[in-house]
């Protein structure tokens, strides 16, 4: 639910999570008990991208709706890929700094934009998954 209502492929947010996508789809098709890792993995992504978990009500069951930061930076202008700037972003993730932390840096895209270039740029969507599945680098 909360993959599909981002329009992300499984091997998107694979590579986005550091989750294998073949774990990601026996995790959605509930064909395994998915370990704690995993699933923070996952959670910590969809966040990131502005979704928020809601528990069960009276009035409906659980499920996932987009945050009041998704919104805001929905409105944002998105810009053309640009390889000189995803290389930028790639040293700042590996220097520990978050995603969302490079996006509000001057003269940078927006969040969305930034996963908007990682669904559509190969390099940058692996580049962001091996960050997130080594770590920064440690100096």
């Amino acid at each position: 639910m909360a993959r599909a209502a981002l329009k992300l492929t499984v091997r998107e947010l694979g590579a986005l999570s550091g989750v294998h996508a073949a774990t990601v789809t026996r995790i959605e098709n509930e064909q395994t008990k998915p370990h704690e890792a995993s699933m923070r993995a996952l959670a910590d992504i969809f966040r990131e991208l502005g979704l928020r978990f809601v528990a069960a009500d009276d009035l409906a069951g659980p499920g996932v709706r987009f945050g009041p930061d998704y919104k805001e930076t929905e409105k944002m202008e998105a810009v053309d890929y640009d390889q000189g700037v995803a290389e930028s972003v790639v040293d700042w993730l590996e220097e520990g700094v978050s995603l969302t932390e490079v996006a509000r840096k001057k003269d940078m895209p927006s969040r969305t934009t930034l996963y908007k270039w990682a669904r559509e740029q190969k390099w940058f969507r692996e580049e962001i998954g091996r960050i997130r599945t080594i770590g920064p680098k440690n100096i």
